[in-house]
């Protein structure tokens, strides 16, 4: 691995537990220390979220453990899109590569070394648009054969890396929805119809907003680009308790993250092209984290409901 480690970007907001949790996991990496950490905190949108945001900032201005802390506090609520976007073509100016996380983001011990590494060996090949710590897939060793790493379809915002000219290709305002014209691309587009990308498309362009994420995925797709993957998730999402936007999902920690101690050196694809054995893998754990998060929605929805009773109860 050469010298230069790329820099860490980490953005939050509000919830003080979850940053403590990301950055103690980031700690927990021996390149940390060489690493650079950018953290963009985001405004608050109300007065009443402004003690919280004040106080995810004051810890941050006390982190220690790395090469170099720079702390961007901004002065307004710009949103997780523009928060996000802003930040990383603002250093992809001045860096080639970068390492991009959420506050509510759990990371493996290795997750550094790699991101370094795997920074290093596709930095030349553009048909790799980035570099995922997330997988879906959940089988055991025999059904994996002890393979590390295969190049996926799918792009990820949960842990994540890529390069500068990578990143020029991202562009939300030219969307090119010819390659998702027919039935068998929009199921391709759905990686075999394992998860309603598509769909989730279309809406947006209803409304009129387009997530980056989104629009990331979609230039993958049309310029045919993959991402490397590991086979085990080297990242957890602790996020889906219901402190943030989403609903309490207890499904994506099932999926544990995996320190890798045991492996020794990785060992990455020699050849840059999908693996039709992996993506079987990765289509049947998005179908079953599918279902565990519509059981657990409906779970979600129904407690809500009967706090809500329980309250009302309490008052009469």
């Amino acid at each position: 691995m050469g010298e230069s480690r790329a820099p860490i970007v980490l953005f939050v907001f509000n919830r003080l537990d979850h940053v403590q949790r990301a950055v103690r996991s980031l700690q927990g990496n021996a390149l940390a220390a060489e690493s650079e950490l950018y953290i963009y905190s985001d405004g608050a949108r109300n007065a009443g979220e402004a003690e919280r945001v004040e106080q995810v900032r004051a810890y941050c201005r006390g982190i220690s453990g790395f090469a170099d802390l720079k702390l961007i506090e901004r002065g307004e609520n710009l949103g997780i899109e523009r928060n996000e976007v802003e930040a990383l073509t603002e250093l992809f100016g001045r860096y080639g590569e970068c390492i991009i996380l959420e506050d509510d983001l759990e990371v493996g011990t290795r997750f550094l070394e790699y991101m370094n590494l795997a920074l290093e060996r596709y930095r030349e090949e553009k048909k790799v648009i980035s570099v995922s710590g997330y997988s879906y897939i959940e089988a055991s060793e025999r059904r994996t054969g002890g393979q590390q790493f295969y190049f996926s379809q799918l792009t990820t915002s949960w842990g994540w890396a890529t390069w500068a000219d990578r990143w020029a290709l991202y562009d939300d305002d030219d969307l090119n929805l010819e390659v998702l014209a027919t039935r068998e691309q929009q199921w391709r587009f759905d990686v075999d119809g394992a998860h309603g990308f598509y769909q989730m498309l279309t809406e947006q362009l209803k409304n009129h907003y387009i997530t980056w994420d989104v629009a990331w995925y979609l230039k993958a797709f049309e310029l045919g680009m993959l991402t490397l993957t590991p086979v085990y998730s080297l990242v957890n999402n602790i996020g889906m308790d219901g402190s943030g936007i989403h609903y309490n999902n207890e499904a994506i920690n099932s999926n544990r993250v995996r320190d890798l101690e045991r492996i020794g050196a990785f060992c990455f694809p020699e050849r840059v092209c999908l693996d039709e054995r992996m993506r079987r893998l990765e289509v049947a754990g998005m179908k079953k984290q599918e279902r565990r998060e519509r059981r657990n929605r409906r779970v979600w929805k129904v407690r809500t409901v009967m706090r809500r009773m329980l309250g009302r109860a309490e008052h009469e």
